[in-house]
């Protein structure tokens, strides 16, 4: 979903917490630590684009819904609690 063309779309919650944006972007991040770790260099190449794109939408998450958070996690946070979603663990 392009929250910047479609911003209405933010404000649709997914009663399904299994198919939750909001609820899994936090696992995005734990995600992209633990492929951080990898010593295959393929795999860090594609993790620091998955940072890079969660970063972006972190911030246009941000900016234009929920306008709180230091960083992408606390942002995320505040996007799974603005869809009555608790985070993934």
């Amino acid at each position: 979903m392009d929250f910047t063309q479609h911003t209405e779309g933010f404000y649709f919650q997914e009663s399904n917490s299994d198919l939750s944006l909001a609820r899994q972007l936090p696992y995005a991040l734990r995600l992209v630590d633990a492929a951080m770790a990898r010593p295959e260099a393929a795999v860090r190449l594609s993790v620091q684009r998955l940072s890079s794109a969660l970063e972006q939408l972190g911030s246009e998450i941000k900016e234009d819904f929920v306008g709180t958070g230091e960083n992408p996690g606390e942002v995320f946070t505040a996007y799974a609690g603005e869809h009555g979603q608790s985070t993934r663990t």
